[in-house]
């Protein structure tokens, strides 16, 4: 460790410190840190900058040991080392080569999209929806600290781009990340986010306010995934050269089965399906990784004790009102560590575990309450203060009737952007003593409204507070704030008109027997009576009215290799028995055959997705998944989109989500076919089918907003 800050310009200030550790490394700031590779002898550098440019430089040697090891294992690395470094300082072409310390990089992706220049690994992001990643599988620990500078050659735009530092990757399992995205804006968002079973999850999120990313700025990244069952991971992001925040800015615990084990770090790349000015270069540096523990005794005085922990400080608010008191003990802190742990104590035998807390006591009087906080080492403190509470004053025209203590509802909300437009839902708010009332929302650009969902469209990019007050039916309030970050959609002056569908259909016309025609696309040929198919309110509905009977319909005039469907659909009724089953073709060749995405609503209301294939009678399926966290209930809505492309393989993929809600990033069922059959142009059609076993038919199937498009210039 360095410190600069004896440096001195007598007429001005120093205004820039660049540290050279002698072997490569480099640092900036008043202070530094830096850990060797190996023992030795190092000339450190110092060179500072004043107010008018003028330099100057100092050096000094230093001399760094290894931590001894263990002489019953002399394999056995040090404890509370470093475990992985780079500092990329070679060249590659292609791929990443080795780690300073940690091995060999392997690569998720094709070697080219990786290379090694100028003292950066570089990630290059050829096309929107590309994300390669990189991992050092020869480490191996569950109790990592590890931190990487990350950087763009251009900021893109539309969704912007993700840049992630993998605090523990098991192969063939998934992940624990930190996650930073950077929007065409420069606003940045950090994420603790876990992958698993193909399927990646946020825990926790923060947009970084007062922080703002420009070309030329580096963003240090710093991850701990620490322990097992649970794993507690915490992650801060702050600009490179700027002080790193005292506190984690976010943490989160998770005990996802496949992933409470020792395992790799890694890093990752992604560029959203939105951007239009890829390529983009991502570039890491300075990748650092110590395996956390106790620090190894010196064998030259096996009596020398450990580094002691610092306690933590447990401090907390409260306020009364009535019998209840609210406590807050978000100023607790710990110096040398996290505060993980809460047990609060209202003294009436009554206890919590969160870090914010609320209680209501049986009776008026004085009572101690106890915070005791504990932190990341196990360590422990308390304080304690008395709370006095009295009983709200008796209706002086009933004395007899006992006062009631209304407790205050609380806000929560969900929300989602989509260019400039913003969705909330304010329906997760609740109030424990009685009903939420009334809900009223502030955008934070002088806009308000009323109802429990909302949206509303900003009228410029940018990041605003979005403020939701409920009140109870007994008129007690509570308010909740989050911030959303809206941009405007890229405008290309020269950007061609998009291109006609292959097929679209609104359902806007009345079809008492059949589905008519379709806005583009031509007639719907059914199979099927026609009055199994009508058309109203916006709406295609196929039924099926008994166990067993699947009708469907084509659009045979469409004839596309290259096709990506998108439909609403709902049902009027969950099935009993074995559900019911909703398809939709993307490509159908004549009676020959054709693919199919197909969408299971069981019983319960889970949701599977497969990939079918259909040569003649033969069906066949090429992979099938269970959604899981998505269940359907009469009155919801999903949406299935289908994507079927090129001949020779055919690439097929698939997902499904709840209307309304945010589209998944990745297909959640992909394959390929080379059937020779169907290596054709073809037609789209629609299908229900309602299970042999089921014994609640009728059953309709209700089709919205479809949409095909031809994908051959994506």
């Amino acid at each position: 460790s360095v410190d600069g800050g004896e440096s001195s310009d007598a007429d001005g200030s120093v205004v820039g410190y660049a540290w050279d550790f002698g072997d490569g490394g480099s640092g900036s700031g008043v202070t530094s840190s830096w850990t060797y590779a190996e023992a030795g002898t190092y000339s450190v550098t110092l060179t500072v900058t004043d107010d008018d440019g003028a330099t100057h430089s100092t050096s000094t040697d230093v001399t760094v040991v290894a931590p001894p090891v263990d002489p019953e294992d002399p394999e056995e690395p040090p404890v509370n080392g470093v475990v992985a470094r780079d500092a990329f300082g070679r060249s590659l072409a292609t791929g990443l080569g080795a780690a300073d310390v940690g091995g060999a990089w392997s690569l998720n992706g094709a070697a080219s999209y990786f290379s090694v220049a100028d003292g950066v690994g570089v990630m290059n992001l050829s096309r929107a929806g590309l994300g390669p990643s990189a991992y050092l599988g020869e480490v191996s620990s569950d109790e990592v600290d590890a931190s990487v500078e990350i950087s763009l050659d251009k900021v893109a735009n539309g969704g912007g781009v993700f840049a992630s530092l993998q605090g523990r990757v098991v192969p063939g399992a998934g992940d624990y990340r930190a996650k930073v995205k950077v929007a065409g804006n420069g606003a940045l968002t950090l994420y603790i986010s876990r992958l698993a079973n193909g399927s990646e999850v946020t825990l926790a999120s923060q947009v970084l306010t007062g922080v703002s990313y420009a070309l030329g700025d580096s963003v240090v990244v710093r991850m701990e995934a620490t322990g097992t069952s649970p794993t507690v991971l915490n992650a801060k992001a702050w600009k490179a050269g700027s002080a790193e925040p005292a506190a984690w800015q976010l943490s989160e615990e998770d005990s996802t089965a496949s992933l409470q084990v020792a395992g790799g770090v890694g890093i990752q790349s992604y560029l959203t399906g939105s951007a239009t000015n890829a390529p983009v270069r991502v570039q890491f540096d300075e990748l650092n990784v110590t395996s956390q523990g106790q620090p190894p005794v010196d064998p030259e005085d096996p009596e020398d004790p450990p580094v002691a922990n610092g306690a933590p400080v447990a401090a907390f608010t409260s306020s009364v009102e009535g019998l209840v008191v609210s406590v807050d003990g978000g100023e607790s802190s710990d110096a040398d560590g996290s505060v993980v742990g809460y047990a609060w104590n209202f003294g009436d035998d009554i206890t919590a575990t969160t870090p914010t807390a609320s209680h209501t006591y049986a009776a008026a009087g004085t009572y101690s309450v106890t915070l005791t906080v504990t932190d990341n080492d196990g360590a422990t403190h308390s304080t304690t203060e008395s709370v006095t509470v009295a009983a709200p004053p008796v209706d002086p025209e009933d004395p007899e009737d006992p006062p009631v203590v209304n407790v205050a509802p609380v806000a929560a909300f969900t929300s989602s952007t989509d260019g400039l437009a913003l969705t909330v839902d304010g329906t997760g708010s609740t109030d424990s003593d009685g009903t939420v009332a009334s809900y009223l929302w502030n955008f934070g650009d002088d806009i308000t409204a009323t109802t429990p969902t909302a949206s509303h469209t900003y009228a410029a990019a940018g990041t605003y507070p979005v403020t939701l007050t409920v009140t109870d039916d007994d008129g007690a309030t509570h308010s909740t704030t989050d911030e959303v970050v809206v941009e405007a959609p890229p405008v290309d002056p020269e950007e061609p008109p998009a291109a006609e569908p292959l097929a679209q259909d609104s359902f806007a016309r009345t079809v008492a027997n059949g589905l008519g025609a379709a806005d583009v696309g031509g007639n719907w040929t059914l199979n099927g009576a026609p009055s199994y198919f009508s058309v109203a309110d916006g709406t295609a509905s196929i039924r099926m009215i008994r166990a067993g009977a699947g009708p469907f319909a084509y659009l045979n005039e469409v004839s596309s290799s290259t096709a990506e469907t998108r439909v609403n659909v709902s049902l009027d009724k969950v099935a009993n028995g074995g559900g019911t089953f909703i398809m939709v073709t993307g490509r159908r060749v004549g009676v020959e055959g054709e693919y199919r995405t197909k969408v299971k609503v069981a019983a319960t209301g889970a949701v599977a997705i497969d990939l079918t294939r259909v040569v003649g009678s033969t069906v066949t399926t090429l992979q099938s998944r269970t959604i899981n966290g998505l269940s359907y209930a009469v009155g919801d809505e999903l949406t299935i989109k289908f994507s079927v492309s090129g001949t020779s393989p055919t690439t097929l993929g698939a997902k499904v989500w709840k209307a309304g809600e945010t589209e998944p990033e990745a297909w959640q069922v992909t394959a390929s076919d080379s059937t020779a059959e169907l290596q054709v142009p073809g037609g789209v059609g629609l299908m229900t089918y309602v299970s042999g076993s089921s014994t609640n038919a009728p059953i309709t199937g209700r089709f919205t907003n479809l949409l095909v498009r031809d994908t051959s210039a994506e």
